[in-house]
């Protein structure tokens, strides 16, 4: 079965450290897809998110992870998650952009390295191509 993970601005709720447990036996992952939003530049909320996968992951459990970064990212996004490039060379839209959301891809890369059974997806749209934005992630989610 094909678990996708989405971080998007458009499901955004406040995560607190009251929500930091163990999701493992959670119905939330009795589904294919899982849509779970974070709010932006905030520590909790990415911590929250990145504990979420690791738990998911950690019994061998396989998860796709897709995040707001621009699509035309992604082989950069490989590679840091390969540990071939720094975390800072991936240009992540100032919005979105603080050191917890840094800290939050470092982890998913550890778990990369780690052999976890985890992909990280960009699939945000690219700037010159004029297509509505979330039309654009839906279709890359379901490649």
């Amino acid at each position: 079965m094909k678990h996708i993970i989405l971080t998007a601005m458009l499901f955004i709720f406040t995560m607190t450290a009251a929500f930091i447990a163990p999701v493992s036996a959670s119905p939330l992952f009795d589904h294919q897809v899982v849509i779970i939003g974070e709010t932006h530049r905030h520590a909790d909320s990415t911590q929250w998110f990145l504990t979420t996968v690791s738990n998911y992951v950690k019994n061998g459990k396989c998860l796709h992870v897709a995040l707001e970064i621009k699509s035309a990212q992604q082989p950069v996004l490989n590679a840091a998650m390969r540990g071939d490039a720094p975390f800072s060379s991936i240009h992540i839209h100032p919005i979105i952009d603080h050191p917890s959301y840094r800290l939050m891809l470092r982890g998913f890369g550890d778990l990369i390295m780690k052999r976890r059974c985890l992909t990280v997806h960009a699939i945000n749209a690219p700037q010159n191509v004029r297509v509505n934005r979330g039309k654009w992630m839906a279709e890359h989610i379901s490649q």
